[in-house]
């Protein structure tokens, strides 16, 4: 199978009539086979069909086209099940065939975007050279075979594009698509781990945790970065496209938009599915309400709302969760499957902070302009959903002055420490909340007046075990 940047509209349905006449085909023999061989046979156009699936929503979200050539030899993509679900990176460099292996448990749509997307040339989003930045890779906690999975690549072959052969600087990068936590290509957050229950990536701030791992779909900046580096050039000018939206390769004369817009060039919210809700909502200084469909009655499973809160000038946006809380996830991978996500930053093209399991999240979000994107999206379960409120605080903030200092925990040697704390008299403030410093740093006459202790992982066979923490 090779992998072309300019092949004609229509090979994929000539592709998929081909695979009804084999099924017609197949059932003509149906006198000859055995059950066991009917349905193996019967399981193999099944599972040719779903890696057919996975390869047309590539060539309808990029400039990509995919044709079956089973004559066809040297370098080109095939498909086998010899070594789980695994792709190298990129076009072959000797120019032979680049095997993607899916064995039969890789047979779903999202694993196989995922291994074609390395035949293409991604490699995993934490293996970034700037992944340091946005997660902690816990290397205590991998297992000792696969802590090559979680090295960072050289920022030179970030990006292999499959059109060329020989890897130029100036076309093997990020493309500028910044680090995406929803990306189809990051680990979760407990892959390769010695222990079911132990994390091997953290994220740094600890609200996009659920976020990572996902194999659900593309994200929008999976496809921006592919379309970056393949279609650059397929359309012959650029459309003002907003929210972070980009002119789509498969229809020029539109933007791609990012989940929660629509429009042409990306100027609308997208309306609810299966429910009337979502929308443009100006919030102001006092509280303004919203909820999944139907709240506090449960939400059905497929429903989907999308809002965007806008402030004032000059204000930003406050957002809390309120009531009780519940959208499915995988707990088990501390995993969003149906969730409630938060565009918070300057860039609604990334995927924000999801929320979902159970118990209300207690974190006040707060937007870094005017607006913030609020996604709804159930598509596994019905359940309980959200209630949440939303004001408008002034960008510019002020602080009450800072508290007395705390007595120091020790009367010498910089044995001790003292804190102060401060809150937030009004708007968004930046700063933290709180200082420690070490105090009382006259020298002492005998011993430090107070031991200080803390508690941290084990070392030597102690390591070995789980839920022990040792005093340094």
């Amino acid at each position: 199978m090779r992998v072309h940047r300019n092949e004609v509209d229509g090979n994929l349905k000539n592709w998929n009539r081909r695979m009804k006449d084999d099924s017609r085909s197949l059932k003509n023999k149906e006198d000859i086979l055995n059950p066991e061989e009917h349905g193996r046979h019967f399981e193999a156009l099944r599972e040719q069909r779903i890696i057919e699936l996975a390869l047309e929503h590539w060539h309808n979200i990029t400039c990509l086209n995919f044709v079956r050539d089973d004559s066809a030899s040297g370098n080109r993509i095939v498909f086998t099940d010899v070594d789980g679900c695994a792709s190298n990176v990129g076009k072959h460099p000797l120019g032979e065939e680049q095997l993607v292996s899916l064995a039969p448990e890789c047979i779903r749509l999202g694993v196989i975007a995922h291994e074609v997307a390395h035949a293409l040339g991604f490699w995993h989003e934490q293996s970034r050279p700037d992944r340091d930045q946005f997660v902690n890779v816990r290397w205590e906690n991998i297992d000792k075979d696969s802590k090559g999975q979680f090295l960072k690549v050289n920022p030179d072959v970030l990006i292999k594009p499959s059109v060329t052969f020989e890897e130029d600087p100036d076309d093997v990068d990020n493309a500028g698509v910044p680090y995406d936590y929803g990306s189809i290509m990051h680990y979760r957050s407990k892959a390769f781990s010695r222990y079911d229950d132990l994390y091997t990536i953290t994220t740094f701030v600890s609200d996009y945790q659920k976020t990572i791992g996902q194999r659900d779909q593309l994200s929008f900046n999976d496809i921006r970065l592919m379309n970056r580096i393949y279609c650059s050039n397929t359309c012959g000018r650029n459309l003002p496209c907003q929210r972070g939206g980009y002119t789509d390769p498969r229809k020029c004369d539109r933007c791609r938009c990012p989940d929660g817009f629509t429009g042409t060039y990306c100027e609308q919210v997208m309306p609810g599915y299966g429910a009337v809700c979502g929308g443009k909502v100006r919030v102001s200084t006092g509280w303004t309400r919203i909820s999944s469909p139907g709240y506090p009655n449960e939400f059905k499973e497929g429903q989907e709302c999308s809002w965007l809160l806008t402030a004032p000038p000059g204000y930003i946006v406050e957002f809390q969760f309120m009531g009780e809380f519940e959208m499915y996830c995988k707990v088990r991978h501390s995993l969003c499957m149906d969730y409630v996500e938060i565009r918070n930053s300057t860039d609604f093209a990334n995927t924000g902070m999801r929320y979902c399991c159970y118990g209300t999240p207690q974190t006040r979000i707060r937007s870094a302009t005017i607006d913030m994107v609020v996604l709804f999206r159930s598509f596994y379960r019905g359940g309980k959903g959200f209630e949440a409120r939303a004001r408008a605080l002034p960008a510019n903030g002020a602080w009450n002055k800072w508290t007395p200092w705390t007595p120091c925990t020790a009367s010498c040697g910089s044995c001790g420490t003292r804190m102060r704390t401060r809150t937030c008299a009004y708007g968004a403030c930046e700063g933290e909340p709180m200082e420690t410093e070490v105090c009382n740093t006259q020298p002492c006459t005998g011993m430090c007046a107070q031991k200080t202790e803390e508690t941290g992982e084990c070392g030597g066979f102690l390591s070995l075990l789980r839920g022990i923490r040792c005093k340094q």
